[in-house]
């Protein structure tokens, strides 16, 4: 089966451009209500498609732009608040259409901050997109595993075809209270952008 033909590119590439130049605002009441805040630009028509459909690199560049405005709009917001918050933009490169500005404050400031583990060592070269945003080089950027949630152990009736299924690829398991196995798979990599220390 052909993957669905996007039509209309430049229509596309314009409300993308208009988007971008709009930074959304930080929603106040949803960040003292519930500790975090996240925007992302609308992606459709590739929000509904597989991981595996990104839009094409300039209409990437140009949600990256609408991110990162976002992002400083909501640092310019954030000078008034008087605790500690964690605020960065993450990119993933091949799920792209999970790309956000997030802000997290007490509990989930540090959840945030640890959501991806440690940072790659050593650091891999930025990816193209980063290198032609501009103003991405404010930021420091820095590479994590994405790993996402996939399957139980207990969805496949034959070992076999679990581990047919698992040959080559990136996992770890995590134990479930139900004595089950959750499979987390790699899924590339996830670029966090946050102010330089």
């Amino acid at each position: 089966m052909r993957p669905k033909k996007v039509r209309g590119l430049r229509r596309h590439f314009r409300r993308f451009q208009r988007d971008a130049s709009q930074p959304q605002p930080l929603t106040l009441s949803m960040l003292s209500s519930y500790h975090h805040d996240y925007a992302r630009v609308g992606l459709a028509p590739w929000r509904g498609m597989s991981h595996a459909s990104n839009p094409p690199l300039p209409f990437q560049v140009e949600v990256v732009q609408g991110l990162l405005a976002t992002y400083s709009r909501w640092q310019a917001e954030l000078v008034k608040c008087p605790e500690s918050y964690y605020l960065a933009v993450w990119v993933f490169e091949l799920e792209f259409r999970e790309s956000a500005v997030l802000v997290a404050i007490r509990q989930q400031q540090t959840r945030y901050e640890q959501f991806f583990g440690e940072p790659l060592e050593p650091q891999p070269p930025l990816p193209e997109l980063l290198r032609r945003t501009s103003g991405a080089g404010q930021l420091r950027w820095q590479a994590y595993d994405n790993y996402y949630p996939s399957f139980d152990a207990s969805d496949w009736e034959h070992p076999a075809a679990l581990a047919r299924h698992l040959q080559g690829r990136r996992y770890f398991t995590e134990a479930r209270p139900d004595g089950d196995t959750l499979y987390w798979l790699h899924r590339g990599l996830v670029w966090v952008g946050t102010a330089p220390a």
